[in-house]
């Protein structure tokens, strides 16, 4: 039968079907309040709604399947987590050796770094140089100075690394700068008001991994303001499944 409900035509339910519609929303809301049914009532609800009550006409038999696919999907995110496809974003700010300077060799893995200074990023070393009238970057640097310096840092990968993809995420050097990850150059960065991040998945070694880094800020004037030098940003260490996200994807 039906009844027509302004322009539309509104095919009437049996009574015997709204009444076990209406039972079942009766026991849906005695178990909404308890945190611990409501998951699994909602999904026995659909469950039920699909297979029993839903007329079995050509347009609901499609909106079936539909909710039947939802459900799946929603029942396979619980099973598999958020855990395991979790990534790990590391600090790797602390413990670097620095110089000023462009000494030859320094992008090498056994290079001596020994007598370089030890410092934690970010670092700015025009900051911390001796102002001068006839600094080539004048006012713009704070007539400071500019140069070429040399960061590196030896470190292990985390147990938790194993099996997993990694890269190296610098949030800004100014400027273009060179990195290497034991020995193997990983790309040049121009200029220096940009975040950047390089794979070094099939660099790593086992034990100990080296990465070095080369700033060049030596051509002055080259910024409106001041912009320092060096690692200036943080820099991570980010680990990830093989099947993820891209990096800023």
């Amino acid at each position: 039968m039906v009844r027509p409900q302004g322009n539309v035509a509104v095919a009437s339910a049996p009574r015997q079907t709204l009444a076990r519609i209406e039972a079942l929303k009766t026991v849906r809301r005695a178990h909404a309040s308890n945190p611990d049914y409501s998951r699994p009532c909602g999904f026995a609800w659909m469950r039920y709604m699909v297979r029993k009550v839903a007329p079995r006409n050509r347009e609901t038999q499609m909106i079936r399947t539909g909710m039947l696919l939802v459900l799946g999907l929603a029942t396979l995110s619980v099973a598999v987590g958020p855990a395991a496809a979790q990534r790990q974003r590391l600090s790797m700010d602390p413990g670097w050796h620095f110089t000023l300077g462009d000494p030859a060799n320094a992008e090498r893995p056994a290079f001596d770094d020994h007598g370089w200074r030890r410092l934690d990023l970010p670092h700015d070393w025009s900051i911390e140089g001796t102002m001068q009238q006839d600094a080539p970057g004048g006012g713009q640097m704070a007539f400071l100075p500019g140069g070429i310096g040399w960061y590196r840092k030896a470190f292990r990968m985390p147990a938790s690394a194993r099996g997993l993809e990694a890269w190296l995420e610098f949030d800004g050097v100014y400027m273009n700068s060179d990195v290497w990850i034991n020995g193997a150059h990983l790309g040049r960065r121009p200029y220096g008001y940009v975040s950047f991040a390089y794979d070094i998945s099939r660099h790593l070694v086992p034990g100990v991994n080296v990465v070095a880094v080369r700033v060049d800020n030596s051509r002055q004037p080259n910024s409106r303001w001041y912009s320092g030098s060096g690692i200036d940003r943080h820099v991570w260490l980010t680990l990830a499944d093989s099947l993820h996200v891209g990096h800023w994807g």
